[in-house]
């Protein structure tokens, strides 16, 4: 009795040990023994000037509707946001003609030189595809400063002054029912702010990719693969150190309806 008494006080501990060391090798040489994650910390490398983007947002369809540029710069860790009504004037020139009138390259030179960004691409949508954009992306929050009362299939329908959520169809008439240029304008940087801090995770998820092609296909632009490959990694880091980036960028001649530029 006292030898088998002395036999398990010895194997229990040692079958013990031996066990935990299958298991340590096993958890070693098995590749699910740790999360996958897109971006490991020893390899990250952090924003430079060199990483900065300007993309010019165009909303038209038979008119001019939007122009808002947004600027990313991830060595800040902003989005800069900046609406024009159409009807604005920058130094004597009318944006919504320099548009009709086909002068594009006239159009973004005014546009740069006014907001001090240079505009590095385009995307341009139709109500067609602006509303494919919010429907891909979700319902876009905002917060109602009035009541929103439009009909959607001979029906009614009301939305209440606060917090809401707002799908393709409300955008829409949220837009449509603002009472001026000025208003718009607003109403359109707000919901650009939402809609990119409600999606900006997404840049540092395994979905980046697959998320930029449908991008692609849901609007007419001159963004590429290539552009992926260049700022990637560098926004991807910038979404996991900052969770809500977008800004607007005020200014106190943001909504007038002369513009100028001052060197």
């Amino acid at each position: 009795m006292k030898s088998l008494k002395l036999f398990f006080q010895s194997f229990i501990p040692a079958f013990f040990f031996f066990s935990m060391m299958i298991m340590a090798a096993v958890l070693w040489v098995s590749p699910f023994s740790k999360p996958q994650q897109s971006f490991s910390s020893s390899h990250l490398t952090l924003p430079s000037n060199r990483d900065s983007l300007t993309v010019l947002a165009i909303h038209a369809d038979q008119t001019l509707q939007s122009l808002s540029l947004i600027s990313i710069q991830p060595k800040q860790g902003e989005v800069l946001i900046h609406s024009f009504p159409p009807n604005s004037i920058i130094n004597g020139n009318k944006l919504s003609t320099l548009w009709e009138n086909g002068e594009k390259e006239v159009l973004l030179s005014l546009l740069s030189s006014y907001s001090g960004y240079q505009i590095q691409r385009q995307i341009q949508v139709n109500d067609r595809q602006l509303n494919s954009l919010i429907d891909y992306f979700g319902p876009i929050s905002v917060v109602l400063e009035e009541k929103l009362c439009y009909k959607q299939s001979g029906l009614s329908v009301t939305m209440e002054p606060g917090f809401q959520r707002l799908n393709s169809v409300q955008c829409r008439h949220y837009l449509q029912q603002a009472s001026s240029d000025y208003l718009r304008a607003r109403r359109c940087d707000e919901l650009l702010q939402n809609a990119i801090n409600e999606n900006w995770s997404v840049l540092a998820s395994a979905q980046t990719q697959k998320v930029f092609l449908d991008l692609l296909d849901l609007c007419d632009t001159d963004l590429s693969v290539n552009d992926l490959d260049s700022y990637g990694e560098s926004y991807a880091v910038m979404a996991q150190l900052i969770k809500q980036p977008a800004i607007i960028k005020k200014s106190s001649a943001s909504y007038e309806t002369e513009l100028s530029i001052t060197n």
